[in-house]
């Protein structure tokens, strides 16, 4: 990841204390875009995420907590199925045009 470009990653944590959670929450908030219960979206450069992924060090209790940084493509293929509480495509894809997304699913996946 060059310095300044901006990647798309999705972040997920699981945190056994409430109040740590609640930090961990916090501070995802400030950084991203809540997708579902304990996933973020976030836009991070190579700074900005080693400096999230520091301090989230710092909150949490490596022994029985566990938080994911998951780096995305900048061209994602997904599925999705049910109601969004944010339009991941927007997010990604940049689309604005507020068409439906509709997941089609490749021959050799389905059974």
């Amino acid at each position: 990841m060059t310095q300044g470009k901006r990647v798309p990653h999705l972040v997920a944590y699981d945190i056994r204390d409430p109040s740590r959670g609640q930090r961990i929450l916090k501070l995802l908030k400030e950084e991203g875009i809540p997708m579902q219960y304990s996933l973020f979206f976030c836009q991070l450069d190579a700074r900005r995420r080693r400096r999230l992924a520091q301090h989230i060090e710092h909150l949490i209790d490596p022994r029985c907590d566990d938080v994911r940084f998951y780096p995305l493509p900048s061209n994602p293929w997904y599925y999705r199925w049910g109601r969004d509480a944010v339009r991941l495509e927007h997010l990604l894809l940049g689309l604005d045009d507020g068409g439906l997304f509709r997941p089609e699913i490749p021959d050799s996946e389905v059974e």
